[in-house]
């Protein structure tokens, strides 16, 4: 699944509130980007019901797997290693503040695609989330905090810290000081805290 099939469905279905995110989303800010087998787009509440049945329409053999705060679309004919069906596109709802401000505000278009995907200091602040989201499972987020260091490492004179802050802010009190250690940690090359343990 490639992004633009995606779009192209959403665009057609008249979604206008969307933002193009994971490691497609956050490829212009890495060196080397891993494989990735799924689209992540976080979308507006209001239009994820239109969005879901654009989906189904186009691929009607995909499995709708409904969670908390994203939508799973899955293909039956990929099974992992584990049993699970892969996913293949997943509808992000904003489930804080900081990925609201994304949809709203925090973002840009990339010039190379003409999507919508996160300013690089929102790229980390939604990485952060993710790593200390209570819906997460503990082996993605040992992803999520690989990711991270992956979008900060390349970018040190990038990095506004200052808009940092003002973003990871959102996500809870005191998260921006603490994204911003964890920057400092990446570039020193030294140990991090092991956030993804934290619930």
């Amino acid at each position: 699944m490639e992004p633009q099939q995606v779009i192209e469905v959403l665009r057609t279905a008249g979604i206008k509130k969307w933002v193009l995110m994971g490691l497609y989303g956050y490829v212009g800010y890495i060196a080397e980007p891993r494989a990735t087998q799924d689209v992540d787009i976080l979308i507006a509440s209001d239009e994820c019901e239109s969005a879901i049945q654009a989906i189904i329409l186009r691929w009607p053999k995909l499995i709708v797997d409904r969670e908390a705060v994203v939508i799973r679309f899955r293909d039956p004919g990929e099974v992992a290693i584990d049993g699970e069906t892969k996913q293949v596109i997943d509808l992000m709802l904003p489930s804080d503040e900081c990925y609201t401000a994304i949809l709203n505000k925090y973002h840009c278009i990339d010039p190379s695609s003409g999507y919508p995907i996160p300013l690089l200091e929102a790229a980390m602040a939604s990485k952060y989330s993710a790593l200390v989201s209570p819906y997460r499972q503990w082996v993605r987020k040992q992803q999520d905090a690989v990711d991270l260091r992956t979008i900060i490492m390349p970018n040190p004179d990038r990095i506004d810290r200052d808009l940092v802050v003002e973003i990871a802010e959102l996500i809870f009190p005191g998260a921006g000081a603490e994204l911003l250690e964890y920057m400092d940690l990446s570039h020193e090359q030294q140990t991090l805290p092991d956030l993804a343990t934290r619930n």
